[in-house]
């Protein structure tokens, strides 16, 4: 069961960010983990925690789109 909520919680953190994810970002992954454990390892208990991350909350904002030339608006 540890292990597969350690790969939920990885798999979810990487779709929340956008990319793939470092070693700089297993430490609170881990941290996600033992702390859902608390509250049975809930969907919301992990979702809290990738959302309250720090890796979440200072992301950078998408680049803005760009219109494709010559198109007519």
């Amino acid at each position: 069961r540890d292990l597969f909520v350690r790969n939920f919680t990885e798999k979810l953190t990487m779709y929340a960010l956008g990319r793939e994810l470092d070693a700089d970002d297993m430490p609170p992954v881990r941290a996600i983990v033992r702390t859902s454990a608390a509250r049975n390892h809930t969907l919301s208990a992990i979702v809290s925690g990738i959302v309250s991350s720090a890796a979440f909350r200072y992301q950078a904002p998408p680049p803005k789109a760009t219109a494709l030339k010559g198109q007519k608006d």
